[in-house]
């Protein structure tokens, strides 16, 4: 990705935010993420992602759900930390490191491994306790969790059809119980938004995606 592409992406994600911002403030919303794990999400998930639990409150009525942020995502919030707190420590092959990291490429003593870019020999060890440091700054920093936006767009206050095989056949889900489950959780997500909502907010939601 170029620089002038990167400056355009940031430039529409600051604005999907704003946007995103403009209607909490504008509904008088507020939204609460707690950092739960990281760990497989969704039914079909492979890979690990970070969890939590996003409390949205509008006067006395709150809607509670548990949220999958994106791998994407989670690893890049890892390999940034990492850049940022140990480039001086570890050089630049930091990433490189984290790849290994996330694989599960150290033992319950630490993971070792040589840069060998550097003319000196070094090995480095990533105790438990830098690890338990990552999920403690995840709990505690604020940036480190999702944006509004990321929560806010994937939420939705309507439901489109009210059978379940309409559902699947329009979704794509081939197994019952899938289906069923997934279109029950719509369902529920609607009704809680459509108690904190009206449906010209809801539509207001809608166009956040």
């Amino acid at each position: 990705m170029t620089a002038k592409c990167l400056i355009i992406k940031n430039k529409q994600m600051d604005e999907y935010e704003k946007k995103a911002n403009d209607f909490l403030k504008k509904t008088d919303t507020q939204i609460f993420k707690r950092y739960i794990k990281t760990g497989k999400h969704f039914v079909a998930d492979k890979e690990n992602r970070d969890i939590y639990e996003i409390k949205i409150i509008r006067y006395e009525r709150e809607y509670i759900f548990k949220y999958g942020d994106s791998v994407h995502d989670t690893e890049k919030r890892l390999i940034s930390y990492l850049t940022k707190n140990r480039l001086d420590e570890f050089g630049y092959n930091v990433i490189s490191y984290f790849e290994r990291l996330k694989n599960g490429d150290y033992g319950a003593k630490g993971y070792s491994m040589q840069f060998e870019h550097r003319n000196t020999f070094k090995k480095m060890t990533e105790s438990e306790e830098d690890l338990k440091e990552w999920e403690s700054l995840k709990t505690k920093n604020e940036n480190l969790k999702p944006s509004n936006y990321y929560v806010l767009s994937c939420l939705d206050g309507f439901v489109d059809c009210d059978d379940v095989d309409e559902f699947a056949e329009e979704f794509g889900y081939t197994k019952p119980s899938e289906a069923i489950r997934v279109f029950n959780a719509v369902k529920k997500q609607a009704d809680e938004l459509q108690k904190i909502f009206n449906d010209d907010e809801l539509e207001q939601l809608n166009e956040i995606n």
